[in-house]
């Protein structure tokens, strides 16, 4: 059974946050779940483009600016996505980063790698997502990005609209 991860100092550190970003925490905490059920019971493609019809792009930030603003609310998803029930997958947290800066008018790309598991009884294939701004992933787990996304390693990298396209 899933349960919201709350703790006393959780409550302190929100109490300490800006409105805008409680604002913004709160919208990833209700659109974490939704992400992960919605890719569950529909698929990427139909959530992707749910998402994108929903949540404009509004107008660009400057690179530099964007940069920070692109950090700032990697770390809110990042935070919520530790608290949500059900503790979503990488592709729903990438997916939810993705629709937060596309809302904020931040260019980002969404980004899939996937390869052939490295330990041989492993079955299927090793994945990840994640979102990059301005050519720098925003990822909590660089390592695995970086084996998937190397241009020596075994795999594939792709963008959104390449996975989102029929």
């Amino acid at each position: 059974m899933a349960c919201w991860n709350w703790t006393p100092d959780s409550w302190l550190h929100w109490r300490r946050l800006p409105g805008d970003d409680r604002r913004t925490l709160l919208l990833a905490l209700w659109l974490l779940p939704a992400a992960s059920l919605g890719l569950r019971l529909f698929g990427f493609r139909r959530v992707y483009q749910t998402v994108k019809r929903s949540l404009p792009a509004r107008r660009a930030f400057a690179p530099k600016a964007a940069g920070r603003q692109a950090a700032r609310l990697a770390g809110l998803v990042q935070r919520g996505a530790r608290r949500a029930p059900g503790r979503p997958a990488c592709l729903a947290t990438s997916l939810v980063l993705w629709a937060l800066l596309r809302r904020q008018g931040i260019s980002a790309q969404l980004r899939f790698g996937v390869r052939k598991p490295t330990r041989a009884p492993c079955a299927g294939l090793d994945a990840h997502a994640w979102v990059e701004v301005c050519g720098l992933a925003l990822d909590p787990q660089p390592d695995h990005w970086r084996a998937l996304g190397a241009p020596r390693a075994v795999g594939w990298v792709a963008t959104e609209a390449e996975v989102a396209s029929p």
